[in-house]
């Protein structure tokens, strides 16, 4: 789903209605800023990484097998980071959480991209909820010359872009253990409207608030 949001986005050939077009890109920019956060994670996490393919011990066959299945899993790592950006957190088995306030994992799976989770909270990390806000912000800035019903049918359209990346991204992978890994479908995309209508609200009140204020420097 990542990948067919992201190349919705570029190219002129590509002829869709604006809510669409503009869901579609704030998803995307949200993928890509959480792809990047997994990048960095994964990186300061590869001795853990490195520990967990030890365990496995695949071989030569196992191991490109295990390497094809890592890469089949990052859009849905990617959607897990989103969730955990966005303050929500994500589970990986039942009776699981981490998010930035949260870490209840006893054990985790032995996949090796697993090895990128944090291994405690990290309160610090709730201000990527900036993130979301922005976006929010950044939406109702590029539909601030069309119209109002397009701001909205966009957010909503993103929402719902938000609702399916969380519902193709849970599920079971390999075993059992693994039927609980992913986002909540519902607080996912509601911490996510919630955030987006904030930072919507602001870029359309700021500026009405600031220009009466301006108004009366000049008289």
């Amino acid at each position: 789903p990542s990948v067919y949001l992201t190349t919705l986005t570029v190219g002129k050939k590509v002829t869709l209605t604006q809510p669409v077009n503009l869901g579609t890109r704030i998803v995307a920019l949200l993928l890509a800023i959480s792809a990047i956060f997994l990048s960095i994670s994964l990186f300061i996490n590869l001795s853990t990484v490195r520990d967990l393919i030890t365990v496995l011990r695949p071989g030569i066959i196992g191991g490109f097998l295990l390497l094809l299945i890592n890469i089949v899993y990052l859009p849905n790592a990617a959607v897990s980071s989103m969730a955990y950006l966005s303050g929500t957190g994500f589970g990986v088995g039942s009776n699981t959480l981490v998010s930035p306030l949260e870490h209840s994992v006893a054990q985790i799976p032995a996949l090796p991209i697993l090895g990128a989770l944090p291994s405690t909270e990290h309160p610090q990390f709730l201000f990527s909820i900036f993130f979301f806000v922005m976006a929010g912000a950044l939406l109702a800035s590029w539909t601030i010359t069309l119209s109002t019903r397009i701001l909205w049918q966009s957010y909503f359209v993103s929402l719902l872009l938000i609702f399916l990346l969380t519902y193709f991204a849970s599920g079971s992978l390999l075993t059992e253990e693994m039927s609980a890994v992913g986002p909540s479908l519902w607080k996912f995309p509601l911490s996510v409207a919630v955030e987006m209508g904030i930072g919507i609200a602001l870029a359309i009140f700021i500026p009405q608030i600031s220009l009466p204020t301006r108004k009366a420097k000049i008289k």
